[in-house]
């Protein structure tokens, strides 16, 4: 790892033997290794959250990671030249490579690993009251409705390929979701930016 001295602040939670897992696969099995170690046959969401959100707070001291000129050239010169925020990392595993992060690059991290795992969505499918009420069809539409979310926010950053990705993966849940509003802003952004 490329990365300045680590200097150690006191009530910080930084883990240092965390440094290790610099990606995405690792931190899951990381997770899943300590939850298995703690839980009993059944899946407890709740238990899971607490050990992900306790990873994401161990694995980072707090501050913001930037890409180098080397990774993402024309982000350093936005950083630069108009904010330095700019720069910031924002793919999970380009944020894992560092030991630091700010509250919502641990929180980028914290999201993709829940979503791997289909935290809320699951949820509602287990949830007997809701099934009953609102039926599976409301919970397509909420997994379209988050992943379309997700599309926009994706492009809007540029990063088109994986915005697109989400965008129809969204659509394939939901058809209606494309005659949206969000669905037009997508389609504006994707052609004309």
């Amino acid at each position: 790892m490329n990365y300045i001295k680590l200097v150690e602040v006191e009530d910080e939670l930084f883990d240092r033997n965390l440094l290790e897992i610099n990606s995405l696969d690792k931190a899951e099995n990381y997770v899943d290794e300590i939850y298995k170690a703690e839980m009993l046959e059944s899946f407890d969401t709740l238990k899971y959250v607490e050990v992900v959100s306790g990873f994401a707070k161990k694995r980072f001291y707090h501050g913001l990671s930037h890409y180098n000129i080397y990774e993402n050239w024309i982000a350093v010169l936005a950083g630069k030249v108009f904010w330095t925020h700019m720069s910031a990392i924002v793919n999970s595993d380009d944020i894992l490579k560092y030991p630091y992060g700010l509250c919502s690059q641990q929180t980028i991290v914290f999201m993709e690993l829940l979503k791997r795992k289909d935290i809320l969505i699951n949820s509602l499918r287990d949830d007997k009251v809701f099934v009953s009420k609102y039926g599976i069809s409301a919970i397509k539409q909420i997994e379209a409705h988050m992943l379309t979310y997700l599309a926009i926010h994706l492009i809007l950053i540029k990063n088109k390929k994986t915005g697109l990705y989400y965008f129809l993966n969204g659509i394939s849940k939901n058809k209606k979701e494309i005659f949206t509003k969000r669905s037009l802003a997508i389609f504006k952004h994707l052609l004309l930016n």
